[in-house]
């Protein structure tokens, strides 16, 4: 059976502490100090605009002890939404953020798998507060507060998920070149026609019978910590059951590690002679 979920928005509280009046552009793309202490824990929070406009970074105020991780990699303005990376001692329990941005409204604040209750002020339209937990122990373990994906068939046999990509989210090396519309359009078509043809050949169920899997994805265009570019969309299999498992590429679609690349009109790029020379994954027998 499918299952479909899309990754999400962040929660509502009042804050205090050090006010962070972000700059308009931040060209530093600095990591994170070496010299934080060890119970160090990182949390990233998404807020989605109620209308797309120029990127804009809004002021942000958190308690004592905690920072904004700089650099233009870990705070990220686009059309539609501000997303940013706290360090500082563990909270489980969350931390009190206020955000205040004239003349923009946030439609919601975005967490992990998350969308966090936000508090509004009567008094001020532009102002939110929301509680944050930070808990995680890298920035990098933050990842699904970036991931917008849908999951139209996670079950025996087969990983499937598709990347939901907008002009107005665009971040990273996507920031600055004209938007993929044909090859994000092309990713999703050629994602759908491949699932029908595994299920319908019996190669999906084949995978199921012996533990394994198939993973069909697209790319993200929105995603700092994952620079996914060139445009491109992924066939490979694992001979398991999970990202853990070996993974296999064809002869046949053998290319940058299960990469099919596509042209600027969505179409699929010419495939260099080494890329037929991938490593041989396992035969799949479609009858007994």
């Amino acid at each position: 059976m499918s299952s479909l979920s899309r990754r999400a928005l962040v929660t509502g509280a009042s804050a205090a502490g050090l006010a962070l009046s972000l700059p308009q552009t931040a060209r530093a793309q600095a990591a994170p100090s070496s010299d934080l202490p060890e119970e160090t824990a990182f949390a990233a929070f998404r807020l989605i605009r109620l209308r797309p406009d120029v990127p804009a970074q809004p002021e942000i105020t958190l308690p004592d002890g905690y920072s904004l991780v700089p650099g233009e990699k870990y705070q990220v303005a686009s059309r539609g939404e501000f997303y940013g990376f706290v360090q500082g001692p563990k909270a489980a329990a969350g931390i009190e953020v206020s955000v205040r941005w004239p003349g923009v409204l946030v439609a919601a604040v975005v967490h992990m798998d998350s969308r966090l209750r936000v508090k509004r002020h009567r008094a001020d339209p532009h102002r939110i507060t929301f509680t944050l937990p930070v808990s995680q122990p890298t920035i990098d373990a933050n990842q699904p507060t970036l991931q917008i994906w849908s999951h139209p068939d996670i079950s025996a046999g087969m990983y499937y998920k598709i990347d939901h990509n907008d002009p107005d989210r665009v971040a990273g090396p996507w920031r600055d070149v004209p938007w993929p519309v044909n090859e994000a359009r092309s990713q999703t078509h050629q994602l759908v026609a491949a699932h029908i043809i595994m299920v319908a050949s019996g190669l999906k169920r084949a995978a199921a019978e012996k533990g394994h899997r198939w993973f069909l994805a697209g790319f993200e265009t929105n995603n700092t910590l994952h620079a996914d570019n060139p445009p491109h969309w992924h066939i490979s299999y694992n001979s398991g059951k999970d990202f853990g498992s070996p993974t296999h590429n064809t002869p046949l679609l053998a290319q940058q590690g299960g990469w099919q690349l596509l042209q600027r009109h969505g179409r699929h790029r010419p495939r260099p002679a080494q890329a037929l020379r991938g490593r041989p994954g396992p035969h799949l027998r479609l009858h007994r």
